[in-house]
This record gives C-alpha cells, sequence and structure tokens, in this order.
C-alpha cells in the first residue's frame, strides 16, 4: 500500500460477525412474516377483492393501484432514505466513502470526480422504481377503469382455507 493512498476505516471481525448474524436473523424473520402471515392475507384477499372495498374503494383497485404504483414507490422509497442519503453525504463531503462510515475490506478513499459520479449514481437509483411506480399508476388506472362494472354475486363466494 501507498503511504500517499487514504483508506477508510473497516470493521473490526467482532463487527462484521454481529451485522452478518443480525442481516440473517432480520432475513429469516422477513421471509417467515412473509410465508406465515402476509402471503396467505394477500391470496385470501385477492380472492375476494371484488367483493371488498377499502376505504371506500373496491378491493379489486386497492389490489391493482398496491401492486402496480405501491410496490414500487415503496421500492423507492426504501432506496430513497437509503441510496439518496448517503448519496448527499458523498457529494456534500467530495469524497467516498463519506467520513465516519466503515467498510468490510480495505477500501481506498476516493475523492474528486469518481466521488461525485458516485454521489450522483446512488441519488439517481431511486429514479428506475419511481419511474416504475409511474408507469404502474396509470396501468392501474387503465385496468380498473376497464373492469366490468357489474357487481359480482359474492354472498356465494366462499374463501378455500387449505
Amino acid at each position: 500500500m501507498n503511504g500517499g493512498e487514504e483508506f477508510a476505516e473497516e470493521y473490526s471481525r467482532r463487527e462484521r460477525i454481529r451485522i452478518v448474524v443480525f442481516g440473517i436473523i432480520a432475513g429469516a424473520a422477513l421471509v417467515a412474516a412473509g410465508k406465515i402471515w402476509f402471503f396467505p392475507w394477500l391470496h385470501a384477499f385477492s380472492a375476494t377483492a371484488a367483493c371488498r372495498t377499502v376505504l371506500g374503494l373496491s378491493g379489486a383497485a386497492v389490489l391493482s393501484y398496491g401492486l402496480f404504483a405501491g410496490l414500487p414507490m415503496s421500492v423507492a422509497l426504501v432506496i430513497g432514505l437509503s441510496f439518496g442519503r448517503r448519496g448527499l453525504r458523498i457529494l456534500k463531503e467530495g469524497r467516498v466513502p463519506p467520513s465516519g462510515e466503515k467498510v468490510f475490506r480495505p477500501t481506498r478513499i476516493e475523492r474528486g470526480a469518481r466521488a461525485k459520479q458516485a454521489g450522483l449514481l446512488q441519488i439517481l437509483a431511486v429514479v428506475p422504481p419511481f419511474a416504475l411506480a409511474l408507469w404502474g399508476l396509470f396501468q392501474a388506472e387503465d385496468m380498473v377503469g376497464s373492469a366490468p362494472s357489474a357487481p359480482l354475486n359474492c354472498a356465494v363466494l366462499t374463501v378455500d382455507h387449505h
């Protein structure tokens, strides 16, 4: 390593293990919650969506808007709050990784145009899911608008809970 190069502070072995274990536990909890609660609920809701209303909207509209606009917008929000904030810090400080941020492996601190480019790319990472949400909004609107207006006979619908 050259004496003129600056390197970011690394996580200690103990910190790395703690981060990985926490990530595994959080990921397993998220997958379990999806399998045990969310996906069965979504399946039951979608099976009877045409017969439901949520805050004055038909269940089918809620399902369409949620899937085509809400889901990508949620992804855009998560990306914006994580990568966007980091990108703004990089642009403000003019270095990547920003000061005070630890890394997992030896990482040279970049400054100047490369840092600016990294910051801009992280801020712009929110654009694709946001564009997908806008596109999905129009798709959901078309789907809801073209849905048959004749009500279904909801009294005869039963939900199979297998």
